[in-house]
């Protein structure tokens, strides 16, 4: 959960695009993050 804040203040102060902060809540934190092209989640294929 601690990284999750340190994703938001990232996000917060322009560090990361709200894009990336998505992505990092998405996937459970402590798992390597799947780099799926964003049209294969609006046609909802992933990992889930």
């Amino acid at each position: 959960m601690e990284e999750l804040k340190e994703y938001k203040e990232l996000l917060d102060t322009g560090g990361i695009t709200q894009e990336e902060y998505d992505a990092k809540k998405r996937v459970p934190l402590n798992q390597p993050e799947q780099n799926y092209p964003v049209e294969y989640e609006a046609q909802g294929y992933h990992d889930n």
